[in-house]
């Protein structure tokens, strides 16, 4: 009910109007009415919007009950074991439009941003405590019942949150050369000299590079595998196998250090050749095909760490 002010008399309002000649008080004012609008609604927070997959799965949703079911990828007598195991969580509307969600996870219920794509939970979520940080870890709800965890990079500076891949690369230039390496690193590429690996593009669930040398460029290309894949399960296995048979490792298969796919266009090979020929007069760093690999997936590896 709206409230009701009094009505003062206009002789009223013109004895309040006067200046008293004696007094010297200054003119009064009526009391301000306030107005029956709606406040303002609050400002929308900065959502990002190009995001990466870190884990894929699927959900079912029951009242404020919340089920995601992920894969499980391991090593079983020589041969890769798939399988799926599901979590029991739970999903919650506030009042001011964000969402409580327990992911089943173990991490306890965390408060995130909700943007709907249809009716509820199907939509994206950005968890709240990080919107004013430079990465936005979330996850997204769709059709038909589609899990995925998701993180949003700075993509504008990205080479400067991989801090795994810039730690491998100082690592390799180290151990191969005893003067300075040259080693810089900005926001869309890293640079050993006048070697240079570019970030050149995304997409949910890969990245593109290019890698520079002696005016000559190639691309390589890494796309993540997912153990909510069976497929993608026995590919990580294979290049395990690879690896061991190589002599490259000598641990046992663990899925999250095989879930990525990297390859290179041809071309790469006679760069790597040409800079390696001048690195080795100048008394420089080399780089193999197989360390810059390992640097593409130490940045894999930064990105997916939350697993």
């Amino acid at each position: 009910m709206k409230k009701l002010w009094p009505l003062i008399p206009a002789v009223a309002l013109a004895l309040v109007g006067c200046n008293s000649s004696s007094s010297g008080s200054s003119t009064a004012t009526a009391p301000e009415i306030p107005s029956d609008d709606p406040p303002p609604p609050a400002p929308q927070k900065k959502l990002p919007t190009d995001y990466i997959v870190v884990e894929m799965g699927s959900f079912e949703y029951t009242g404020s009950g919340l089920t995601i079911t992920k894969g499980v990828c391991k090593d079983k007598a020589n041969k890769y074991d798939w399988s799926t195991v599901p979590q029991s969580g739970s999903i919650a509307k506030n009042d001011d439009g964000s969402v409580n969600v327990d992911l089943g996870d173990g991490n306890g219920t965390h408060k995130y941003e909700y943007k709907s794509e249809g009716s509820f939970p199907k939509g994206d979520y950005f968890l709240s405590s990080m919107l004013d940080s430079a990465s936005v870890w979330g996850f997204s709800l769709a059709e038909p019942k589609d899990y995925s965890a998701v993180i949003y990079p700075p993509k504008d500076c990205i080479f400067k949150y991989f801090g795994e891949m810039v730690e491998t690369f100082g690592g390799i230039t180290e151990t191969d050369v005893s003067d300075n390496a040259q080693l810089k690193v900005g926001c869309s590429e890293i640079s050993l000299g006048d070697f240079v690996m570019t970030y050149v593009s995304n997409t949910e669930t890969s990245i593109d590079y290019k890698i520079s040398f002696g005016g000559k460029s190639c691309k390589m290309h890494q796309d993540f595998l997912y153990a909510y894949s069976e497929k993608d399960c026995e590919l990580a296995f294979s290049n395990y196998q690879q690896e061991y048979e190589a002599g490259e490792t000598t641990d046992f298969f663990d899925f999250d250090k095989h879930d990525q796919d990297i390859t290179a266009e041809e071309a790469c090979v006679g760069l790597l050749a040409d800079y390696n020929g001048a690195a080795v007069l100048a008394k420089k760093a080399t780089v193999s095909e197989k360390q810059i690999k390992k640097i593409l997936k130490a940045a894999g590896a930064s990105l997916r760490k939350q697993k």
